[in-house]
């Protein structure tokens, strides 16, 4: 770990501060981290502080952070359309391929990058995210279990069961009774002014 203190001054100091603010803090890891550093250490090996290579080195730093600030914005907006898109289609049979080729990205090129940014796989994912809407559905409505199964593009309502009792540790009708009955017992204490 390190820290490297860049203060700016001038006409439009204010401008550049709330451009990386605005873009996520003014804190850096990785490449970035190590150009600002090398930037850094040689303004301050210059001989005089008003040597006029500073002011270009200063201004390498102020492109360096600001272009990669633009990057890393453009990365979690993708990140983001890629997993809305994935909730927006849990009721289908979605696959690897058919979402890479969506963002224009080769399957193994999004594979290796979907893993990397989210630290699990995308079948992984994709499944945790099922569950997670399988307990919503559960807790808030009074559907079946094979029609939630089918909801959420399992067209084996065993295989469904089986898929949520790994992931839950329990069936989806005991998950329901067990999530209703800790929901009455909540009520019932906060109608009495008890906690739960």
């Amino acid at each position: 770990f390190g820290l490297v203190w860049v203060e700016f001054g001038g006409a439009n100091s204010t401008e550049l501060v709330r451009h990386v603010v605005d873009r996520g803090g003014p804190l850096f890891s990785g490449s970035i981290f190590r150009d600002i550093v090398e930037l850094c250490t040689s303004v301050l090996y210059q001989p005089s502080q008003l040597d006029p290579k500073n002011s270009a080195i200063l201004y390498q730093i102020l492109m360096c952070l600001c272009s990669r600030l633009e990057d890393q914005a453009v990365k979690e907006y993708i990140d983001r359309e890629i997993l809305t898109f994935i909730d927006e289609n849990l009721g289908r049979k979605l696959t690897l391929t058919e979402t890479a080729r969506h963002f224009g990205y080769h399957p193994a090129y999004f594979s290796a990058r979907f893993t990397r940014t989210m630290g699990i796989n995308f079948s992984r994912y994709l499944n945790d995210r099922r569950m997670r809407r399988a307990c919503y559905l559960l807790m808030t409505t009074n559907w079946s279990v094979d029609r939630i199964a089918h909801a959420l593009a399992y067209y084996d309502v065993s295989h469904f069961i089986r898929r949520f009792k790994a992931s839950e540790g329990t069936t989806p009708l005991r998950y329901r009774r067990a999530t209703q009955f800790r929901s009455q017992k909540e009520a019932v204490n906060d109608t009495q002014g008890g906690s739960p």
